[in-house]
């Protein structure tokens, strides 16, 4: 009983971390890049609402990526 918790306390760390580490970064597309460069931030860390707001808020961003 006594090993199997100590190897329960280690492994599952050890897996947590690996699995996490393992993820990769998406590349951003055009219509993200386009809407940073147009100041909005980062985009990655607003909610679709927030993105809806900002794209109404800034037209000439939306009609070049509409184009």
């Amino acid at each position: 009983m006594k090993w199997t918790s100590i190897a329960v306390s280690v492994l599952f760390p050890v897996l947590f971390t690996v699995l996490v580490g393992c993820q990769k970064a998406e590349p951003p597309s055009q219509i993200v890049k386009t809407m940073e460069d147009a100041g909005s931030g980062d985009v990655a860390k607003v909610s679709d609402v927030e993105i809806v707001r900002w794209l109404d808020e800034h037209k000439a961003v939306l009609l070049a990526i509409k184009q």
